[in-house]
């Protein structure tokens, strides 16, 4: 049993996300698909069991005080059940944009998760809706893979690992003598120039911060070609990963070359900062990110090695500085600004200040979830797109296969966009060298 403590302080990424919360339902939702049909009253005993035991139960938060706190006695937990119909991909997307939508009720202690199950051909879907203010991607994943685990074993964990629920605020660590803040002064310039130089998509209804949804799969080579390309070419994945996106996304801004200005396609891309603030990620269940930008021209017919060797370069500029534990310090400040904004010019505070194209997350569950037998057929992810970026690309790698989630804002894109958007990223990858 997890021991008493807390209450938690609110970091600054929390904060951020309460106040988009205020404006739109600030989400994510992960999905297993697990073998056979499911036995709902089993599987939720054991989602009720696995959050009473490591105290994810019950949850109160307290803006006011900056404070949130896991106490009190476990809340019921409730599993939807869906209709797969004749169209369960279809349903799927469907049932996640309805999660994303639909609020959870924080004024008093709530369960700050959700759940339904999707039946299909000869599986089934669980998806665990959460509040994000509350989670990362990681922490998630690893209460899944032991929830899983639970389910498929069916072994009753009396002693699960404990979990430090009210960690310390790491976004506080910048003063240590890491000189991140004053590199960050000095990287503002070029970071103020590169926003200048952004296309801004043109948004259509303000006050419409709604989410659509597409989750697709990816061939079952995409993950070889992207990993043996990605090491002939000498990036990073997830460099080549935010090229592909790049030059993706690049056809929704048609007109950017006769700006005088806004010219890049600007990309947002979040990072894990357990490492930088050598948290247990075992042990330690919370909201721990940073972001940066990449920003480029993106000419027509550039071919994506040329490409991704200039994201390269950005991206290890970033990492060399290590910029990206700087987020607080413009979290921060993105906050009070636009708590002094009227609500109307808050949902457009981004939009103007921070231009985007898009943002992209990527997570590989498989560094967090050996294949140890008990691992579901597939893990899905969406989360929601925020104020900030009006389309997302939520990447997933687990086991040997690759998923992107698709979620745009309607308010911006249309179901078209995406479609070329979706087309342009699979015909990348599909165009990749085989890999070994």
């Amino acid at each position: 049993m997890t021991p008493e403590s807390g209450p938690g302080r609110l970091n600054v990424f929390q904060r951020a996300m309460l106040q988009w919360n205020d404006l739109h339902p600030y989400h994510a939702v992960d999905v297993l698909r697990f073998r056979g049909r499911p036995e709902v009253d089993r599987l939720r005993g054991v989602i009720a069991r696995r959050l009473s035991l490591q105290g994810l139960a019950s949850l109160r938060i307290d803006r006011a005080a900056g404070t949130f706190h896991y106490d009190g006695p476990p809340l019921p937990v409730e599993i939807h059940e869906v209709a797969a119909g004749a169209d369960p991909a279809g349903t799927l997307n469907v049932e996640i944009e309805r999660q994303l939508e639909k609020r959870f009720d924080i004024a008093d202690r709530f369960l700050p998760f959700r759940f339904f199950v999707l039946v299909e051909e000869g599986s089934f879907l669980l998806g665990t809706t959460y509040f994000h203010p509350v989670a990362d991607g990681e922490s998630v994943a690893r209460l899944l893979r032991d929830l899983a685990t639970d389910y498929v074993t069916g072994r009753s964990v009396e002693a699960p690992r404990a979990l430090e629920l009210h960690p310390p605020r790491h976004d506080r660590m910048l003063a240590s003598g890491s000189g991140v803040a004053a590199r960050k002064v000095l990287a503002l310039p070029s970071e103020i120039r590169a926003q200048k130089q952004s296309y801004r998509p043109p948004l259509r209804d303000p006050e419409n911060l709604c989410n659509r949804v597409r989750v697709t799969q990816w061939p079952a080579d995409a993950l070889p070609r992207l990993t043996g390309t990605a090491r002939a070419w000498g990036v990073t994945l997830h460099d080549l990963l935010l090229a592909i996106a790049l030059r993706a996304l690049a056809p929704l801004a048609p007109g950017r070359h006769h700006e005088l200005r806004r010219r890049n396609v600007t990309l947002g891309t979040i990072v894990n900062v357990r490492r930088d603030h050598g948290i247990d990620s075992g042990r330690t269940f919370g909201l721990f990110l940073g972001s940066f930008a990449v920003s480029h021209g993106v000419p027509e017919g550039i071919a994506l090695g040329q490409l991704a060797a200039e994201v390269h370069r950005q991206t290890s500029a970033v990492k060399r500085s290590r910029l990206y534990l700087a987020t607080p310090l413009e979290l921060r400040l993105a906050c009070r600004l636009a708590a002094w904004s009227p609500t109307p010019d808050r949902r457009t505070f981004y939009y103007r200040n921070y231009p985007l194209v898009g943002g992209i997350t990527n997570m590989n569950i498989n560094a967090l979830w050996p294949d140890d037998g008990t691992r579901p057929l597939d893990y899905l992810r969406a989360v929601s797109t925020g104020p900030v970026a009006p389309l997302v690309l939520a990447v997933i790698t687990f086991g040997d296969r690759m998923h992107c989630g698709l979620i745009w804002r309607p308010a911006v894109f249309t179901p078209e966009d995406v479609d070329l958007v979706s087309a342009g990223l699979s015909r990348q990858v599909a165009e990749l060298e085989p890999g070994p």
